[in-house]
């Protein structure tokens, strides 16, 4: 009667779960990133909703330049700048994104900014103030 394995039986369980790390890893990278994606789009939501409140109750927006570096680890948010404390635009906890509003003719522009995969290339995000339609530069990088 039996009770071990043998050393063929275990170096190939080793090699399925090998193979299943291998595949599960570029899957999970992915989703990672499309997380951090949705911080983006949901952050500039917010902060083009504060603009418009803004225009709304004091007939002007208000420019929020983009602070620093574009960051690649994780930063606090600039809440305690005058701009972003007066538009009410703040985050708890750490963001990903550097995020900046510049001003225009036709309204504002509202942007964010990260190197997500930390190789020297940024993904940026913008949101027009007049469509509301946000555009992705390199979106996943």
């Amino acid at each position: 009667m039996r009770r071990a394995f043998t050393l063929i039986e275990l170096c190939f369980v080793l090699a399925l779960l090998a193979a299943f790390t291998a595949m599960a890893v570029p899957v999970y990278d992915g989703l990672l990133k499309r997380t951090w994606a949705a911080e983006a789009t949901s952050v500039l939501t917010a902060i083009a909703h504060a603009e418009l409140r803004h225009h709304r109750d004091h007939g002007s927006f208000l420019a929020c330049p983009a602070a620093g570096p574009i960051p690649s680890p994780v930063q606090g948010f600039p809440g305690a700048a005058d701009c972003w404390r007066t538009l009410g635009v703040d985050l708890s906890g750490a963001a990903r994104f550097r995020y900046g509003v510049e001003l225009h003719a036709a309204g504002f522009t509202a942007t964010a900014e990260a190197d997500l995969d930390r190789d020297g290339q940024a993904s940026r995000y913008a949101l027009d103030g007049t469509t509301m339609a946000i555009v992705a530069q390199d979106p996943l990088e």
